[in-house]
């Protein structure tokens, strides 16, 4: 057997280097969230306005039927909406019928916390170009399984059923196609540490809320 030149030698190390780490890239990098038990939230710490709402709604499914019977919505748009109302708290969307999709987003959330699930919201973008707004979901880990599920816009709820947040914004972006494609990319929010952060309560505070990178836990891009 003759001895290997060490140029191959060489080129052999770098392409099985190459090798490895493409095969870690194709797992897609997820973080993978503990699933861990989260205390319902004490409903007689809050404003009786969100008092009111969490005494109404038991389901995401009931909420989703019955809030727009039970609450006067009037600004859907990000253009129609009271002055400085953007990405508003629970309290402020329900005293002032603010439902667009971050308001519905941290509303449901609010109702997770009653059913015991930690709030996380799910941001999808659209391309680096795009004047288009983002699209907030609000996403829940079940604490016994691990699995995540989603409730959109107040009307579209998918109870847990994903593995990770990754396959659930994939089959979220994937079956929500737009005129444009589809969403490009996506990041998911731990509203708690709005609090450690900003040091406002997400549920209560009358101040806009602005989305920051300290408050992502993990993000991606859409793989089609």
């Amino acid at each position: 057997m003759y001895p290997m030149d060490k140029s191959v030698r060489f080129t052999g190390i770098l392409i099985l280097g190459f090798l490895l780490l493409l095969a870690a890239c194709s797992k897609g990098g997820d973080t993978l969230i503990t699933a861990s038990y989260y205390p319902p939230i004490d409903e007689g710490s809050l404003p009786p306005v969100l008092q009111e709402f969490l005494t109404r709604y038991d389901t995401f499914e009931t909420m989703n039927d019955r809030i727009q019977k039970d609450y006067k919505f009037i600004a859907r748009e990000v253009n129609n909406r009271p002055a400085g109302s953007r990405d508003s708290s629970p309290l402020v969307a329900l005293s002032e019928g603010i439902s667009d999709c971050y308001e519905t987003a941290v509303i449901s959330a609010l109702l997770g916390e009653k059913l015991g699930y930690k709030p996380y919201m799910l941001i999808l973008e659209h391309g680096i170009f795009s004047k288009k707004q983002q699209h907030s979901i609000h996403v829940f880990q079940d604490a016994l399984t691990g699995k995540w599920g989603y409730n959109d816009y107040l009307v579209e709820v998918v109870q847990p059923a994903f593995f990770s947040v990754r396959d659930l914004a994939e089959f979220f972006i994937s079956s929500h196609p737009l005129d444009s494609g589809h969403y490009v990319s996506w990041f998911l929010v731990d509203l708690t540490m709005i609090d450690e952060v900003y040091g406002l309560d997400w549920r209560t505070t009358s101040r806009s809320i602005r989305i920051r990178d300290k408050f992502i836990i993990e993000d991606g891009r859409y793989r089609p």
